[in-house]
């Protein structure tokens, strides 16, 4: 995975700077390793979610107006309630690997411009507000990604000539972006405020597709 790159185990003949005053990431890498793991986890539960509101969905529209209603009433909201609860749970821990990710992305880049393996033309410091600015955080973070990655290399890189780059993550920032983006469409609408069954169709056919994309983003980057 990407967070396996780590620049400080690079083979070097001569350094300009004592390997004592870089920063490891193994450690964080593997904590890092550890929620991604979880995290997949949960989005298996929420696709599942996603998949039983759109049964239940199904079973609604097919339910005989002569019986009684309260039976497929509990079980939309029960849908309903599983649906918001992996939300908050996924919520929670992108949070923490949106803190790890940017914790390792700037420890490898200012070890990488420690080494002198750093190609980018921005400094490490952006691996943290590069996220932050409209639209640019779109491309930033990626490009900072795949100059750490070239910086992991056995050969170092060289600015100004042709750069490798790695699929993986570009596959990852794809699937993260595109992930999102459907999580968004996936909360916009619930057993009581859609307007008929095709919005709940759409909203949890939104969350699928999101959990599939979110799902091989955490595999590219554990």
């Amino acid at each position: 995975g990407i967070r396996d790159r780590d620049v400080t185990g690079v083979q070097t003949c001569a350094l300009p700077i004592s390997r004592s005053t870089l920063r490891s990431t193994s450690s964080l890498a593997t904590a890092f390793g550890w929620i991604l793991g979880i995290t997949a986890g949960v989005l298996i539960a929420r696709l599942a979610a996603a998949i039983y509101r759109m049964a239940a969905v199904g079973a609604a529209e097919s339910w005989d107006e002569s019986r009684d209603p309260a039976p497929i009433i509990r079980r939309l909201q029960t849908a309903d309630d599983l649906s918001y609860i992996t939300y908050a749970l996924l919520a929670l821990l992108f949070i923490a690997v949106f803190v790890l990710l940017i914790i390792w992305m700037f420890r490898s880049a200012r070890n990488a411009q420690r080494l002198d393996r750093w190609d980018s033309l921005l400094g490490p410091g952006w691996t943290i507000g590069g996220w932050f600015i409209p639209f640019a955080g779109w491309v930033i973070p990626a490009t900072l990604m795949q100059s750490i990655w070239r910086s992991a290399e056995p050969v170092a890189p060289v600015r100004g000539t042709g750069r490798r780059r790695s699929a993986a993550v570009g596959l990852w920032w794809i699937c993260f972006l595109a992930g999102m983006v459907a999580t968004m469409i996936g909360m916009s609408a619930d057993t009581e405020t859609a307007r008929n069954a095709q919005d709940l169709y759409n909203v949890d056919t939104a969350n699928v597709v999101s959990c599939v994309l979110l799902f091989t983003s955490c595999l590219t980057l554990r």
